[in-house]
C-alpha cells in the first residue's frame, strides 16, 4: 500500500472518505479552496524545506478557515437540526392576532367605591356608600347622578345628585319663567327655595365641606296643582319633580366654591338622606 506524504492529498483523501454530515455546499467550498492553495515554491537561491509537521499545521489552519467560510456564507432557507428550515435572521414574526373580548359593561353595574368627578366645572373626589350599588353616571359636565338601580326594573331608586347652579327662576313653578341671579354664600340659595310657592323648606345648617362654607337643608314638594304642575328649582335645565317626584322629599347640602354655587341632592327616605352625609363628607373639592 502506498502512504501518502503530501498534505495536500491527505487532507483531501480524509475530506473524500472522512465525514459523511457536511452538506455538498460546505465540501464544494472546501474543496475548491484547496486547489487555488499555492504550494510551496523553491525561493531562487534554493530555500529552506518546511518541516512535514508545520505544512500540516498550516493546512488544517487553512481547512478550518474555508469551514468558516462556507458556513457563514451558506442559505439560510436550508432545513436545520431535525428537518425544519432556518429562519432569515431578518424574518420578523408576526403573532397572529386573537379576538378581544368585546363584553359590553352593563350600565347599570355598580361603580367604585373611590372616584374622581373630572369634568365636573370644579373638579372633586369622592367615596360612596357600601353596599348601595350606586351607579355614576353624567348627563353633561355641570350634572353628576349617583343612582341605586330598582332589582328587577329598568327603574332607579334613591339616588344623588350634585351639579352647578348659575341662578333661580322668577317662578318655579313655570319653566318659562325669567332666570335670578343668586349671589351671595349658600345663605342666598336657602333664602331663594323659601320663596317658592310649592316647597316645603326646613331648617338650615351651617356646615363645611372640603373646608368651604355650606348649608344644609331638607325640602319636599306639597303637591301639584294645576297652577303648579312641576317645580324648576333652578335656572340649569330640568325640575325637581322630574328628577325625583312629588311624593319625594330630598336633602340639600348648597357649598360656596370658588364664587360659584354647588347643590349636592339626595332624593329619598330620611334613612338615606343620612346615609348620603357620609359622601357629602367624603368630597374633596380640587
Amino acid at each position: 500500500m502506498n502512504q501518502l506524504r503530501d498534505p495536500d492529498a491527505i487532507i483531501a483523501a480524509w475530506l473524500e472518505d472522512g465525514p459523511n454530515d457536511i452538506s455538498t455546499e460546505t465540501r464544494r467550498a472546501i474543496m475548491t479552496g484547496l486547489r487555488v492553495l499555492p504550494r510551496r515554491r523553491t525561493g531562487p537561491l534554493g530555500g529552506i524545506p518546511m518541516p512535514f509537521f508545520m505544512r500540516v499545521a498550516a493546512a488544517g489552519l487553512a481547512v478550518v478557515a474555508l469551514i468558516s467560510f462556507a458556513i457563514l456564507n451558506l442559505p439560510n432557507a436550508g432545513p436545520g437540526p431535525g428537518g425544519v428550515a432556518s429562519p432569515s435572521p431578518s424574518a420578523s414574526v408576526t403573532p397572529t392576532p386573537t379576538a378581544a373580548s368585546s363584553a359590553a359593561v352593563d350600565p347599570r353595574t355598580p361603580s367604585p367605591l373611590d372616584g374622581v368627578a373630572s369634568e365636573f366645572p370644579h373638579p372633586f373626589s369622592y367615596r360612596l356608600m357600601p353596599n348601595e350599588n350606586l351607579v355614576v353616571s353624567v348627563s353633561d359636565p355641570t350634572f353628576y347622578q349617583f343612582r341605586v338601580p330598582k332589582p328587577g326594573t329598568d327603574g332607579w331608586g334613591n339616588a344623588i345628585i350634585v351639579r352647578l347652579i348659575t341662578g333661580g327662576r322668577s317662578d318655579p313653578c313655570s319653566e318659562a319663567s325669567p332666570i335670578v341671579p343668586l349671589t351671595g354664600g349658600p345663605a342666598s340659595v336657602v333664602s331663594y327655595l323659601r320663596g317658592s310657592p310649592g316647597l316645603i323648606v326646613g331648617n338650615d345648617v351651617p356646615i363645611s365641606v372640603s373646608g368651604m362654607p355650606a348649608a344644609r337643608v331638607a325640602i319636599a314638594p306639597k303637591g301639584p296643582t294645576p297652577e303648579c304642575s312641576d317645580l324648576w328649582l333652578w335656572a340649569e335645565e330640568g325640575s325637581f319633580t322630574q328628577n325625583a317626584s312629588w311624593n319625594s322629599s330630598a336633602e340639600l347640602t348648597i357649598v360656596n366654591v370658588a364664587g360659584d354655587h354647588v347643590v349636592i341632592m339626595a332624593i329619598g327616605d330620611t334613612a338615606w338622606q343620612s346615609a348620603s352625609r357620609t359622601f357629602v363628607d367624603s368630597i374633596r373639592f380640587e
